[in-house]
């Protein structure tokens, strides 16, 4: 399968060009930006896994310790309205959207 810089396709204004990740680059992806902090990880797997959302692969990025996190996951489904707003109920994180990719 083909990875490409995600910074390089999904513009994340609030991001430097600093922050990038590596995905997969196919079916829906989860694009969360998020402050450095623990725990994001488990919450994230936590909702998604409650709302039988499976994660099928997972990137993470950070600009400095600390600092802004790109987090992209790559599901099996698209996760509801619902999902986004349980997830951006954290403080934490700042942003949340979901990409789909076709013809990959």
């Amino acid at each position: 399968m083909r990875t490409e810089r995600i910074a390089s396709a999904i513009s994340i204004p609030t991001l430097s060009c600093a922050s990038s990740v590596e995905a997969l680059l196919v079916g829906v992806l989860l694009v969360l930006e998020n402050d450095d902090v623990p725990g994001i990880v488990g919450q994230v797997g936590t909702v998604l896994g409650e709302h039988h959302v499976n994660i099928a692969d997972m990137s993470l990025s950070r600009d400095k310790l600390g600092g802004k996190a790109l987090t992209v996951l790559n599901l099996d489904s698209a996760p509801a309205e619902e999902i986004l707003q349980a997830l951006l109920a954290n403080p934490a994180i700042k942003n949340a959207r979901v990409v789909r990719v076709s013809g990959a």
